[in-house]
């Protein structure tokens, strides 16, 4: 190790990395899905989970017939939902539970 760094400011500089790069990658992710069609903030619920607990922050566009959700505190470029226009049927509408207000 070169004389100028000591161990102190090598473990900042590792400590300081783990914390950038993750965050970077999230923005610049966010940054990538914008410049290829219009992204909405959207939640997404779980269907397994309970009344009021499940939801997952995320962000989707639409892309032709599709409606892809991508959630937000992720690094991959993949969508974790695709839903298609033609094979979605709204069944229901319900008011928010108190907690999930």
């Amino acid at each position: 190790m070169p004389d100028w760094l000591t161990v102190t400011e090598v473990v900042a500089v590792v400590a300081v990395s783990m914390v950038v790069l993750p965050v970077a990658g999230v923005v610049g992710r966010r940054r990538w899905l914008a410049t290829r069609g219009r992204v909405l903030d959207c939640s997404l619920r779980l269907p397994s989970a309970p009344p009021g607990a499940g939801w997952m922050l995320g962000a989707a566009r639409y892309r032709g017939e599709r409606f892809e959700w991508y959630r937000v505190y992720s690094l991959s470029f993949r969508p974790r939902v695709i839903l298609r226009r033609d094979e979605v049927i709204v069944t229901r509408v319900r008011e928010p539970d108190a907690i999930e207000a």
